[in-house]
């Protein structure tokens, strides 16, 4: 009898072990891996992939939320976040990808407190709402922030900012195949999206999931597929 119930709780543990064993976020249900290398060296931080469109209000919700943001800041050495805007076919989202790359190349060293602006403008209630959208309203928002209408359009109209447009177009229209925003890429494998998961704080674990798997990965170590 006593050998029994030993025997009992060694299959108990082994069974609890297994679960314990099984992860959290799973291969095709909470994201997917790609049939793609990846694109960090063994030594660099892991790239972070943000597909977003201003307009949008899950990307907003993101943009403000204080665990996401906690997370960015927490791990600037460990990942190297990157937003890519993509159009998703619609005309203003041309724009707003145009923009983005604007505000990049015109706030060099605060770009964040701009893009966070933008991301304000578009989605406040009522009157206070700003759609940028027109050459007017644009160069209106850049005058309150110390760039003049000359200096916004040479910028525009830039081949530097032209090339930033179309290579973000790439990525998302001809390597990932973006269909929704927001859409993460994590070390440039594996794709993930807000609705795979309950809420934002545990969509940033299963982010931090995704950068130990993208770490185990290129240094060729075995990860489970699940």
């Amino acid at each position: 009898m006593l050998r029994l119930t030993a025997k009992f709780f060694i299959l108990l543990g082994m069974t609890f072990c297994l679960h314990a064993a099984q992860p959290l976020f799973q291969n095709g249900v909470h994201y997917v891996t790609l049939n793609l290398p990846s694109v960090n060296s063994s030594s660099s931080p892991i790239d972070v992939l943000e597909f977003f469109w201003y307009g949008c209000p899950h990307c907003y919700e993101i943009e403000k939320n204080p665990v996401f943001m906690s997370w960015l800041k927490k791990n600037s050495k460990r990942i190297h976040f990157q937003r890519v805007p993509t159009s998703l076919g619609r005309k203003e989202g041309e724009v707003h990808a145009r923009l983005y790359y604007v505000v990049e190349s015109l706030f060099p060293t605060s770009s964040e407190s701009i893009h966070r602006s933008i991301f304000d403008a578009l989605h406040s209630p009522g009157k206070g709402r700003r759609l940028l959208v027109s050459e007017p309203d644009m160069t209106s928002f850049f005058q309150e922030k110390g760039i003049s209408p000359k200096n916004f359009k040479e910028i525009w109209d830039s081949y530097g900012i032209e090339i930033e447009v179309n290579k973000a177009s790439v990525l998302a229209e001809k390597r990932y195949k973006i269909t929704g925003v927001p859409t993460f890429v994590v070390g440039g494998r594996h794709m993930t999206e807000p609705s795979k998961v309950s809420d934002i704080p545990i969509l940033v674990m299963l982010l931090d999931f995704l950068v130990e798997k993208s770490k185990g990965n290129r240094l060729g170590l075995h990860t489970s597929t699940k």
